[in-house]
């Protein structure tokens, strides 16, 4: 099967503008992390300004400012190792620090308004980025700020589990907090560390602490349907090495970094319905095991070409619904046990279709 489509205009890149346009736009960068960074760390907030650091400074470098808790005995920067209290909560630090880092990018994208002839090509395009940037730092701090499960592992561990707003069920090893109306994790809800299945659906959680699944080696079915997370860390899944289920099906995850290094037994995978806009190409190389997986519904242009490699056991694959502008035909080699496609070509601009 061989698919093509039209290419849609090209606006320019990064790399085609003046050098001017590139310093001021790393100036700005540089001026906002700064300022966020600067921030956290006045209110001790070393997690929070770890989140800041590795959302901000992609672009400009190291940062100019580096906690206390940062260093060695040479005043060398290190690793965190530790997090230290915070005066303020990190979601307290980023509201007040947001009017600040409101007023100081705004002459910064009148003065590159004004250079560009008010025409907002490189304002508006610095202007969104660091719009975004800004946004994703909202994301990883809330993350920060999320509580966590308490694990029990006594002979009473499943009795005291039913003290908490959700339902336990001990013949099936299984907790049940469907449709709660929880905004995040209830923390007065302990949970056995020997528990199967756990579901969230049909809440209205926005974010979940990279720990909330720490240790849970017995879970298998994991559903976080119908919620409104917008973000998850890295490491959330890392412990899970017996999932088998996960649906994350109608949240508002954007993006997606590669969370499923550990999963090595996961069967079925749901993350439908999201704002997903691009994957990472080695997303599913540790996830041999699929056989369904859903990515209907979401923002994705383009499907890197091997994302699919070796997922020999992968019957149903529903990709339908995005905003696809070309699709190869090569990411579905090696994907020998296929029986249900959904690619949905009218959502393509131009297609020439062969066969599977």
């Amino acid at each position: 099967m061989s698919l093509a489509v039209k290419k849609r205009k090209n606006f320019g890149t990064g790399a085609e503008r003046r050098p001017w346009q590139r310093g001021e736009a790393a100036a700005a960068m540089s001026t906002v992390a700064t300022l966020a960074l600067a921030w956290l760390q006045q209110f001790g907030c070393c997690e929070a300004a770890a989140a800041v650091n590795g959302t901000l400074y992609g672009a400009v470098g190291p940062p100019p400012f580096v906690h206390p808790a940062w260093m060695d005995v040479g005043g060398n920067a290190t690793s965190v190792g530790r997090v230290d209290v915070c005066a303020l909560n990190a979601c307290e630090a980023y509201v007040r620090m947001r009017d600040d880092l409101a007023n100081a990018v705004r002459p910064i994208n009148d003065k590159l308004s004004g250079e560009d002839g008010g025409r907002g090509g490189v304002a508006g395009d610095r202007g969104a980025l660091l719009e975004a940037r800004l946004q994703r730092l909202d994301r990883r701090l809330r993350s920060v700020e999320q509580p966590v499960w308490t694990i029990t592992s006594g002979v009473s561990r499943w009795k005291r589990c039913n003290y908490g707003p959700c339902k336990c069920r001990t013949e099936t090893h299984s907790v049940s907090c469907w449709r709660k109306d929880f905004e995040e994790i209830p923390p007065g809800q302990t949970l056995p560390y020997d528990v199967s299945a756990i579901d969230l659906s049909t809440n209205s959680i926005v974010s979940l602490h990279k720990d909330t699944f720490k240790g849970l080696t017995n879970l298998t079915e994991l559903d976080l349907t119908d919620n409104d997370i917008d973000y998850v860390p890295t490491a959330i899944f890392n412990t899970l090495e017996n999932l088998t289920k996960l649906r994350f099906h109608r949240n508002h995850l954007i993006e997606v970094p590669l969370l499923f290094k550990r999963n090595t037994k996961i069967q079925i995978l749901d993350m439908s319905m999201n704002h997903i806009k691009q994957l990472p190409e080695t997303l599913f190389q540790s996830t041999k095991n699929l056989v369904l997986l859903h990515l209907y519904g979401n923002k994705i242009e383009v499907f890197p070409k091997s994302i699919f490699k070796d997922l020999n056991k992968l019957e149903d694959l529903d990709l339908s619904a995005n905003s696809l502008l070309e699709i190869s035909s090569d990411i579905f080699r090696g994907v020998s046990s296929l029986k249900k496609v959904e690619i949905a070509r009218k959502s393509i601009a131009t297609t020439t279709l062969g066969g599977i």
